[in-house]
Formats: structure tokens, sequence, C-alpha cells
């Protein structure tokens, strides 16, 4: 193709321009001076040396060297297979490869001189300040400082959640996003100071030249050199962010208050009449009726006591100098053991201690001898208060002023806004919540006004961004994040990208559209070049009420597990993932599982019900279930969703497999009845090299593909977990491996597995065959090199099951 180069110098077209847009003009952005057809199929990094451009292409795996009109002067291979960032120290060239995970440094022939692993999974821009190399990484959304030998001297997070080009003009750092389509404007600190529209829709690549910036864009496959117009400063003056409201939740509000006696209020208990408050400021132990009336009070044993639990003639008291007090209820001691970190927030719930550390951001279950049985990271950065309460765990972040409700393995439920000052101490009466406020000197009664959306409705929030500053306030791409992003949106945005002058601001909504019962929960982003609050995170919580999961806006699913404890019990629904195939077929995978409220065996590790969802592209829709264990699953299913179920089975041991599926307006069911043994007349003939998975079992797969013949399959790890009384549980799932394969992905399962190991010593490794003609299993255990159980699963006999 001849090349092609493009030089805006028209009189007419000039002034066409201007008056066109004058009024755009009023704001900064890019001017294109010229523009030329990059000389590869995918233009990624820039960097300039003072006389040329070089231009590093992933698809090419090349690396050009471009006079300033885009005529290619020279290229080389790149050493990696997928060339990202390039940037140049005055003698050498840099090239990060996000396909081998490196960062190159090589002569201008293309030799390597030296290298080293990028800090990030995906690294792309790169820059070179005249010391140290920066590094964008998309997959972290992170740029990394580093020195030329590849050591990490600091590194923050990106505006945008797309990363890619860098470039250093000598004062700021300018970062292309293609996400949301910006040119970034940063301080070695990562503060944003300015955001920029590219002129492209895909910016990949940055380098300046003098005043002017080179902007490789991957989508129109161009090469522009770009004036930046209208760039100033906020002349001295700083920006302060002030969002409204604090955040999209549930309120709480408060019901009644007192002042307890004392300064510093921080722990709490109620014993099923009285209310007990710890005052840190007297080291004292009160007592009080539920209006605030002491009752009695005793001096709290050790130096800092803290929080409080009371079960039956007995006081728990934590002490933040590593030390819990088991007392009376007169204040007598009975037993103590010592910590290993400060402990602060403490509760029971009959069976077990459960305590938060502030200092290391966990929460900790132990036995009543203090021996720590389990932890996990809190939710929040500040932990303080913890109390029990309807199964659930709640604890109050001094930081974020939140409560959070989680189950027992840290899965956050729900969590509010609360209204304390500084909250601190939080306790149940099973109806409300009480609340130390350790800023204000109060104790709260507060009522959480749980107002649930249902399945398939949504809710809105308007918030606003306020610039309570003299100095204009920029403002980078807003986004979501944390576990149930899907569930909430942003609507009507007029805040991403844009600079709130000082006294001023702008809008934007925020949607929450519940998929399934249950709390949510997400973080929203805004970053900004306020100095103080550079990003600053925003709670969002809601609650849906119904029954199943919206899987789509058209399609819905459910399933009830029918336990020998507590009957039939909804199950919770976690997708696992999805993709979309060469031919257009769109695959959803997930599974459900009880809850662990309902049941003790209960975990999102622990999945009962395997599902595989396939759009095929002619139409037809099949929803498949697989049953894993426990006695009888009921399964849904219903589309165009209407809030009535088109179909309902149920899976038991014996019938594992459900397909509803649906064709031309009208749905269908079927089943298949299996025994776990392998199907008759196929055999396994294979050695594959497999899997160490746990507890020295080894697994593997074969799929015998129709294109290619016998190929073995990828394992993909789900999880693990072990069970109250011992059971250990690890699933996951074979896939065809895309180089074999077009519809090969791993979101696109082919074999679904489950092992459980049993406490009293039985192991059983079950199989799930969920599509492709059939697959050849194998199990080793011990791992001894020779596969003692194989079999071979096929469309019309699905299940396995290997018993040890």
């Amino acid at each position: 193709m001849k090349h092609k180069t493009y030089v805006i110098i028209s009189a007419l077209l000039a002034a066409l321009f201007l008056i066109c847009t004058a009024a755009a003009q009023e704001d900064a952005g890019f001017n294109t001076i010229l523009y030329f057809d990059a000389p590869g199929l995918d233009p990624a990094g820039l960097a300039f040396d003072g006389k040329y451009l070089w231009n590093a292409d992933t698809t090419d795996q090349m690396i050009y060297k471009l006079d300033t009109a885009g005529n290619r002067m020279t290229s080389f291979y790149s050493p990696g297979a997928a060339p990202t960032g390039l940037a140049y120290d005055g003698n050498y060239l840099w090239n990060a490869d996000a396909d081998d995970k490196m960062i190159y440094k090589l002569d201008t022939s293309g030799n390597i001189i030296t290298s080293f692993y990028s800090p990030g999974a995906a690294p792309t821009g790169l820059a070179f300040d005249g010391t140290y190399l920066w590094n964008a990484d998309a997959d972290d959304k992170m740029i990394y400082k580093l020195d030329i030998s590849g050591n990490l001297i600091a590194s923050f997070y990106t505006p945008g959640n797309r990363p890619g080009g860098l470039a250093y003009n000598g004062d700021y750092l300018w970062n292309a996003d293609a996400d949301d389509k910006m040119i970034h404007k940063l301080d070695k600190d990562g503060n944003l100071t300015d955001s920029f529209p590219a002129p492209g829709t895909f910016p990949t690549g940055l380098a300046f030249e003098g005043k002017y910036l080179w902007i490789a864009d991957s989508d129109d496959l161009t090469i522009r050199k770009s004036e930046l117009i209208g760039d100033t400063d906020t002349s001295g003056g700083t920006a302060a962010i002030v969002v409204s409201p604090v955040s999209f939740s549930d309120p709480v509000s408060i019901v009644s208050e007192f002042d307890p006696p004392g300064t510093s209020p921080t722990g709490l208990a109620y014993d099923g009449t009285y209310l007990w408050h710890v005052n840190l400021g007297s080291k004292t132990i009160y007592k009080s009726d539920t209006s605030g009336k002491i009752i009695a009070s005793f001096e709290a044993p050790g130096k800092t006591p803290f929080d409080i639990a009371s079960q039956g003639e007995y006081l728990w008291i934590s002490d933040t100098n590593k030390t819990v007090y088991k007392t009376d209820t007169n204040g007598k001691q009975i037993a103590s053991f010592t910590s290993p970190c400060a402990f602060a927030g403490i509760t029971h719930d009959g069976e077990h201690l459960w305590i938060s550390d502030f200092e290391n951001r966990k929460i900790y279950k132990a036995d009543f001898a203090g021996n720590i049985l389990a932890s996990y990271d809190s939710p929040g950065s500040d932990p303080t208060g913890i109390t029990y309460s309807g199964g659930y765990l709640w604890i109050t972040d001094s930081e974020s002023r939140r409560i959070y409700k989680i189950d027992f393995s840290g899965k956050v439920v729900n969590s509010f806004h609360s209204p304390a000052e500084k909250p601190f101490g939080i306790a149940s009466d099973g109806t409300y919540l009480w609340q130390a406020d350790d800023g204000r000197d109060k104790i709260y009664k507060l009522k959480v006004n749980v107002s649930p959306v249902q399945i398939g409705k949504s809710k809105q929030q308007t918030f606003s961004i306020s610039n309570m500053g003299d100095g204009d306030l920029v403002i980078g791409k807003i986004s979501i994040t944390g576990k149930d992003t899907g569930e909430f949106s942003i609507q009507n945005d007029k805040c991403s990208g844009t600079k709130i002058k000082p006294k001023e601001y702008a809008i934007f909504n925020v949607v929450f559209s519940p998929a399934s019962a249950g709390g949510k929960n997400a973080v929203l982003q805004i970053p900004s070049n306020d100095t103080d609050e550079s990003l600053l995170n925003v709670p969002l919580s809601g609650t849906g009420e119904g029954t199943g999961c919206l899987l789509t806006k058209e399609l819905w699913i459910r399933a009830v597990i029918d336990t020998e404890e507590k009957g039939k019990v909804e199950a919770l629904w976690q997708k696992g993932g999805e993709d979309i195939t060469a031919s257009n077929d769109r695959v959803i995978w997930g599974y459900f599982y009880a809850d662990p409220a309902d049941v003790s065996w209960g975990s999102e590790q622990n999945p009962d019900l395997f599902v595989k969802i396939w759009f095929d592209h002619n139409g037809r829709l099949d929803v498949n279930f697989f049953h894993v264990s426990v006695p009888d699953i009921e399964v849904y299913s219903d589309y165009r969703y209407d809030g009535v179920a088109d179909q309902q089975g149920t899976t038991t041991l014996t019938t594992r497999y459900i397909r509803q599926y649906y064709e031309n307006g009208r749905s269908y069911m079927e089943k298949n009845e299996e025994d776990g043994i392998p199907a008759a007349g196929y055999s396994a003939k294979g050695n594959p090299k497999g899997y160490s998975t746990v507890n020295d079992l080894r697994i593997a797969a074969i799929i015998n593909t129709v294109e290619k013949g016998a190929k073995e399959a990828l394992w993909h790890k789900g999880g693990q977990d072990k069970t109250d009384r011992g059971d250990e549980v690890l699933w996951g799932y074979f896939y065809a491996n895309p180089s074999d394969v077009t519809w090969g992905s791993q979101n696109n399962p082919d074999l679904f597995v489950k092992v459980w190991f049993d406490v009293d010593g039985r192991t059983d490794v079950n199989f799930f065959h969920v599509s492709v003609p059939d697959i050849e299993v194998y199990s080793d255990l011990p791992d001894n090199g020779t596969y003692d159980k194989s079999g071979a699963a096929i469309l019309a006999d699905r299940y396995i099951r290997q018993e040890y």
C-alpha cells in the first residue's frame, strides 16, 4: 500500500476549522498538525530519538524506524512476541513486551543489551526521564518507576482503566488510556494535573518532540503529530474534591442516643438486658440500661482496654497491649491469654471468639484459650468494633466510617455508612445495632433501613462532585471496582475527564440493578488532581430481593437445595466467567452453592451445582445443570424473563444432568440418569502428563476433538476449602487448549471436576462432562506415575466417579 502523509495546511481549511471549533477550543485539547498511516497492523509504543520516530507493532512483532513524515527507514523483529512500550534514553531503545512480561534494552539495530522482568503482568507504555524508566501496566492499572536495572522505586495507580502509552516532557508524565480515550497529565508522584480527549479512538503510543506530542492509535492505524492548545495550570491554586452523598447504601438512622460517663467510649456488648461499655479514657467498664443509666462499674484489667463481649456470667475484654481477659460480671479476673498482636474488637458466636486487629487489618477466629484457628483480611482499613448477630459478623471501620456485615468466610454481605464521627464499638440486641462514637463521646441506638430492590428493577442515586478549593479540579475516568461490579453502573456521567472550576460542581448517576438476592457491594473510584484525595473511594452497597439470578436482561436461573438440616433453601449463584467463541457463540459458566448461613457445609468454594450456559450463534439457548452433591436440587430457568419460570426440574444423585433449552420461541427439557460408572464400549487409552493437585492426587483429561483427534486438556483450579469437621474440597475444570481448537478457552469449560477428601479417609474424584464428543478422564492417588483409574465420559453418560 502506498504510504500517505496528511498535513493540515490549507488556509481555507484552517479558517473553517477555527470557525467550527472556536467554542470547543476554550478548553485545552490536541490540534493535529499532521498524521500518516502506521507501518504495521497494530501500532503501539512510540519513541523519538531527536531525529527519528520508533514505533513498536504488536501484531507484526516489529520495531520500525520512521522519519517524521512517516517514511520507513529500517526495521527489525522485536525480541518478544507482543512488543508494546518504547522509550529512548539518548543511546538505547527500551522495549516492553506484554507476552513474555519483559523489558528489553536494545541497541538501535535490535540487539539485546540486557533485560529484566516487568513489575506487572501486562507491561505497556515506557518513558525515560533521564534517570529512571517509567512503565505502565494495563492489568494492574499502575505506573511503575524503575531504575535501569529493573528495581522498583515507586508506583501509583493510573487515572484510567487501560493505561498504555507513556511519555515524559521534562516536567510531567503523559499517559494514554484506551478505555476512556483520554491522555492524562501526571506529576511524578502520580497526581493527576489535567486530562485531554485523545484525537483518536484507541491511543496506544506517545512520544514528545519538543512541544509536540506524537500519538499512535491502533484503531485507525495512524500516527499523529499533535499540538496541545489551551493547557493552563491552576495558577497556583489548590483543588479540593467533595463528593455527595458519601456513599450509595441503605441508610442507617439514629433511634436514640446517650452520653456515657467519661471520654473515649470504645467497646460495646449486650447481654440480653443490659449494655456493657468500655471507656478507654478512664479505663473503666460500665454496665448500663439501654437508656444509659449506670447500673454498675469496675476498673478494667490491663492498661488499654478497648472492647468487650458478654458470654452469660462472663465477660471477655480485649486490651490493645496484646492481652485478652476473661472476667466475671463483677470484674474478677478468671483467665487471660496473650494475643499475637494488638487486638481491638472482640465478640463470640457461642463456639469461638472473633477478634479485629486494626494494626494488621485482620479478622481472627480463635478458640476460648486464644489459639488462632483462621484469619482473613478486614473489609476496611481500620477495623475497630465487632459483634455477632443472626449468623453474621458486624464490623465497624473507623477510617471509612462503615459498618460491614460479613459471613464467617470474610465475604461482605452488606455494608452501611455509620452516622458516628469515629465509630468504634458495636453491639446488637437482635433488633437494633448499638454504636460507640469515640469522636463525639456518644452511644447510639441504630436502625438499618434496608430497602431491597427487586431482581430486574433498578435504584438510582445522583452524585455530585464539587470543587471547594481555589484551583481547578481535574477529574479522571470514574469507574466501579469490586466483587459486584456488574450490578452497579455509571450513567449520565458529566464528570469524567472534566475540569471543574472553584466553587462549581458536576453530576453523575449510579444505578443499582441487582441480578440476584442479597447484599451487593462495590467501590466507586474517582481519580483527581486533589493532592490529599488523588483517588477517592466511595462505597456502593445495595440489597437485591427475589429468588434466582438474572444472568442477562432476558435469562433467569434458580436453584433450590433440599437440605437435611433445614429443608429447602435458596442456593447462591457464583459466576465463574464468560466468553465469545470464534463462531460468535456466547458461553457463561458458574455454579450454585449452599448459603453458609443455612448449613455448616455451605461455602463459596464448595459447589453443589455446576452450570454452563450456551447461547448458540444460530439462536438456540442451552442451560446445562450438573448435580455435584447433596440429595436433591430443584433447577429453574426463564427465557425471555417475565418473572415466571419456563422450565423446572430436579437433579438428584442419580439424575446428575438436566438440560433446559430454548429454540424457535419454545422451551424444552431433557435429563440423564447417571451411575458414575464410565460409559460401556469406551476406554481411556492415553497416558497424559496430567496435573498434580493437592494431597498427592494427580488428575488428567484428554479431549477427542473432531478437528485434531485426541488432545490433552488444560486444567484450571477454581478453588478449595475445608469444612468445619475437616473434609477438604477441591474444584475446577478442564478445557481445550486454544492453540488446538478454535473453541478452546479458559472460560469455556469442557469437564467440571470436584474432589472430596472425606474426613474419614475416602476420596471421591467426580468428573462432569460438559460438551464436545468424548473425554477421557484419569486419576492417581497417591501419585506414583501410573494412573490408578480411568474412563471415558460421553454425551449420553456424562458423570464419572473415581473413588479411593
